[in-house]
């Protein structure tokens, strides 16, 4: 397992002048418009390093990698646990990073979220990032790389047309999403820390059990 988190590791970081660009595109996000693109920054961080750590299992399939990573003393089920693995501390990586560069933001414009009220976004948005990258590990694994991808991006069209909807439902029924959102989260706000910390890992404990479930199930019927 530890072997198969250092391969992903070194697939990942390999290519440094991406990671470079990603850095500088993060650093102007965070240190501009006041301070308060934070909740931009969390959102990007964890989609880019989320969908990084998904691209891992095209980068095993290129060239028929994954029937040698088979051979390897790594079962299937290993194989599948380690990619969920790898996901979380990916996503945390970025949810980190990301909560590092709007403190240093706000030390220097002034302005931006306090940290109490970081850390929730950041927990929040770690829990949601999880589970978006649980809910397409599957269809990854089960479509491969290139139809993958592209069913992938049919997921991802069809939550953002779904959201599109959600929101011309409330302007006509004279709700303000983003207003019902605010509160929702000012609401997780005002609950102690460790009900929000249990509510949390509930949610990522359910999410992951289907999600592992389909994924296994997937790679054992897998034809290397």
């Amino acid at each position: 397992m530890k072997g198969m988190l250092i391969k992903d590791f070194q697939l990942i970081f390999s290519n440094k002048r991406y990671f470079l660009i990603l850095l500088l595109i993060m650093v102007f996000i965070s240190f501009a418009g006041n301070g308060e693109n934070y909740g931009f920054l969390v959102t990007f961080c964890g989609v880019c390093f989320g969908v990084m750590a998904l691209n891992t299992i095209s980068f095993d399939e290129q060239d028929g990698g994954l029937p040698y990573i088979m051979t390897l003393p790594v079962t299937r089920n290993m194989y599948v646990a380690g990619k969920y693995i790898f996901a979380v501390v990916m996503v945390a990586i970025g949810i980190i990073l990301s909560g590092v560069l709007v403190m240093l933001g706000r030390l220097t414009t002034g302005s931006g979220p306090a940290l109490r009220e970081l850390l929730i976004i950041g927990a929040v948005s770690f829990v949601l990032f999880v589970s978006f990258v649980f809910i397409l590990m599957p269809i990854q694994f089960r479509f491969g790389s290139d139809n993958g991808r592209l069913m992938i991006i049919i997921f991802v069209a069809t939550v953002y047309a779904a959201a599109f909807i959600m929101d011309k439902i409330s302007e006509s029924r004279g709700l303000d999403l983003e207003t019902v959102i605010e509160g929702a989260i000012s609401t997780l706000s005002a609950q102690p820390p460790a009900l929000i910390a249990a509510e949390a890992a509930a949610v990522l404990l359910a999410v992951t059990s289907v999600s592992m479930a389909f994924s296994c199930a997937v790679m054992r019927r897998k034809q290397m």
